[in-house]
């Protein structure tokens, strides 16, 4: 359990065609269904779809880590939770946790690793300032505590 609130949720929809033949998510959708959650999280922050016409920058996935925990069915309601962890002037890392919703069950728990990018190059380079300082101010409100943010889905 989480003390703080959630950066944003998401009630995602599965499509029956993600569904493999053991009667579950297939294994790759679980990140399909999380990644509208890292969209929600960015454009938090200011990172919208015009946000590389506008400044040059862009924001890259630069590493996923996913974690099952239960399964999903076609039929499951689900919910998913976004929490900001570590950050500094480059990068921030995002925490989604899947639910199955009608039963409060933790599914799945996925980081997400957000690269701030400069298109020129294409290189890694620092958030501009008011990006940063919208990471900065979901951090303090919708952020993994310190402890929770460095066991990196392990526990």
């Amino acid at each position: 359990m989480i003390d703080t609130a959630p950066l944003c949720i998401v009630h995602p929809k599965l499509e029956e065609s993600w569904i493999d033949w053991n009667g579950h998510l297939s294994d790759g959708y679980y990140a399909v269904v999380m990644i509208e959650s890292t969209e929600k999280a960015l454009a938090c922050f200011g990172v919208t779809p015009d946000y590389p016409a506008r400044t040059g920058r862009s924001v890259y996935t630069g590493e996923i880590k996913l974690r099952y925990l239960a399964e999903v069915k076609l039929q499951d309601a689900l919910r998913i939770e976004t929490y900001v962890g570590h950050y500094d002037e480059k990068r921030v890392t995002l925490h989604h946790q899947l639910y199955r919703d009608d039963q409060n069950v933790l599914a799945a728990e996925m980081e997400v690793l957000c690269l701030s990018v400069d298109l020129s190059g294409p290189k890694v380079c620092p958030f501009e300032q008011a990006v940063m300082q919208e990471i900065i101010a979901c951090a303090d409100k919708n952020g993994l505590s310190p402890d929770r943010a460095s066991r990196n889905l392990r526990s």
